[in-house]
Formats: C-alpha cells, structure tokens, sequence
C-alpha cells in the first residue's frame, strides 16, 4: 500500500491491521509510547479530533517527526483531503493528581514567562 511507510518500525506496524492498514490513536499509543507519530488521518470523533489513520512516521523527537512531515506531504496528496497529523504518543490525562500537576506546572511556566518579559521590559 501506497501510504505505508519508509520507517522500517512504522512499517511492521502496519502490517499489524491486515483488513484497512489504519489504526487508531489510542493502538499508536499503545504499540510507541513515548514516540513522536505522523499520520494521515481517515476518521474523526464526534469532536473533530483524528480518531483513526496510516501510520506514516516514528521519531524520537518533533524535529525528526516535523522533517518527516516535509518529506512526506507532497506524497500523500492525493486529493482526498485526508490530513496529516502528528503527536506525542502519550496517553491523554483528563482528570486526577496527574492532571492538576500537570495544569499546575502548565500555569507556573505562564507566570514565569510573564516575569521574565517583565523583567526584560524594565
């Protein structure tokens, strides 16, 4: 198939979904945590969110997955208007300790940008 990938780890996933080729974010998640993920989406959630799609790239790192975007764009257009999307492979947290450290930490960070532009301006 045409959409599935170069990347030789992105590449065995893909022979993972034998009937479409695609698979969903939460499977991506699961199968490269921690990974940076390119992939063409073919369905949404009720929400607009990418729900399901081809698997296109695994990286290390957002400069490798944003390399990686350039290079494959121009390939996958192919006039369906499926969009390219990447993320972190990383569960969503939504409610819990987890997510009130993290919106904390998000906040503090704000503040101390703020300070910092403060600081600069004086």
């Amino acid at each position: 198939m045409m959409d599935t990938l170069h990347n030789p780890a992105a590449a065995t996933a893909a022979t993972k979904d034998g009937k479409t080729g695609t698979f969903t974010i939460d499977e991506i998640i699961e199968h490269y945590h921690g990974e940076w993920i390119l992939m063409r989406v073919t369905e949404d959630d009720e929400d607009g969110w990418p729900l399901r799609g081809y698997l296109l790239d695994v990286a290390p790192t957002q400069e490798e997955i944003l390399q990686a975007w350039t290079r494959r764009a121009p390939e996958v257009s192919d006039g369906k208007g499926w969009p390219l999307y990447t993320f972190l492979a990383e569960p969503l947290i939504t409610s819990g300790p987890e997510y009130e450290t993290a919106v904390r930490e998000f906040f503090m960070g704000l503040l101390q940008a703020g300070g910092l532009r403060d600081a600069e301006a004086e």
